[in-house]
């Protein structure tokens, strides 16, 4: 049993340094990473720290896969299947943390449980942080054609998923029209959900996804792929409508607006006035893109129909009472800690 890690975001020398020392430090060694390096400036030197390691610590353990043009997440992510031969699949980027028995624990789960995918409980550091309340509960692996409410909530990222690799490579087949994030890879993530026969939820953080100052937060593209993953679940008349209406309004009214404020704290977007720095002023267009997009989604019919009658609505917990607050009464800045 091996498992392939695969690093979408290799950018610092010294984070893909400490990432490979790290994984030359793992108790167990059966593993093999995936380094997917695009044509920027620092590639060169990263490659060299990579070959470095390629010859010593972690001989035999080390692909590349290069890309000479700008290419998307999801084509990287799918690229780098067609070169893994472990058995299972694991996005790990350089930047993330992780101990030293990680690959010990995931081929543990993987051997108790023999799911499809597994799910353990995120989170997120740096300038977000995300230490998420348990969402899900399984003692068994569990089909989601049975237990749909997997899909309404689970979490809406591909990093905290392990994969079986030829469970992944079957979503090879189809175009993903989305350029978006380095992170979430939301409609892989929803998809592979789908195509999942056996799932599993670990719920226990093995490993934290860094948030950098430097993350571009679209709130367009987002809503881009969920409109992706409606258009699919027609395509192949899938009946998720619920959970998929719960899954949508928990990213979009709970979770969009607690990382954006997390990335520019709403207290300067709102009282300080800003440079012209241009990421900044990205920002503060984007924040007050996704502001007016949720008034407007409050005053809307779809959306009190689904306050009213979803049934993950009538479940009394955190999320869903702050999902049923007007938006001026959330505690923006404390959002993480409740979701």
């Amino acid at each position: 049993m091996k498992i392939t890690l695969i690093s979408l975001n290799n950018f610092s020398v010294k984070k893909v340094s400490n990432y490979l020392q790290d994984l030359s430090n793992q108790l167990d060694q059966n593993f093999e990473v995936v380094f997917c390096l695009q044509r920027l400036s620092k590639s060169f030197e990263v490659m060299k720290e990579i070959n470095s390691f390629a010859a010593d610590d972690l001989k035999n353990k080390i692909k590349i896969v290069y890309f000479s043009k700008s290419v998307t997440c999801s084509e990287m992510y799918l690229q780098a299947l067609n070169v893994a031969s472990g058995n299972y699949s694991v996005v790990l980027n350089s930047d993330a943390s992780f101990k030293k028995d990680f690959v010990t624990k995931v081929l543990s789960i993987i051997k108790k449980t023999k799911a499809d995918l597994i799910e353990y409980r995120p989170r997120l550091f740096g300038v977000s942080k995300y230490k998420p309340n348990s969402r899900l509960q399984t003692k068994v692996p569990l089909d989601i054609a049975q237990h749909k409410l997997i899909f309404a909530y689970s979490f809406p990222f591909l990093f905290n998923k392990i994969v079986k690799t030829d469970l992944a490579k079957e979503v090879k087949v189809r175009k993903f029209k989305d350029d978006l994030d380095n992170k979430f890879l939301i409609e892989l993530n929803y998809f592979l959900l789908l195509l999942s026969k056996k799932y599993y939820y670990y719920d226990e953080t093995l490993t934290k996804e860094y948030v950098s100052e430097h993350y571009i937060f679209d709130f367009q593209k987002f809503r881009l792929s969920f409109k992706n993953i409606k258009a699919y679940l027609k395509e192949f008349n899938l009946d998720f409508e619920e959970e998929f209406q719960y899954a949508k309004y928990f990213f979009y009214k709970l979770f969009s607006i607690a990382l954006v404020s997390d990335i520019h704290p709403y207290y300067k977007l709102k009282n300080k006035a800003f440079d012209t720095d241009l990421k900044i002023s990205h920002s503060m267009e984007q924040f007050n893109k996704l502001f007016k997009f949720l008034e407007a989604l409050e005053k809307s019919k779809n959306f009190d129909k689904f306050l009213e009658e979803n049934k993950y609505m009538l479940h009394p917990i955190q999320e869903t009472k702050n999902l049923k607050k007007k938006l001026h009464k959330l505690k923006i800045h404390k959002l993480f800690q409740e979701i």
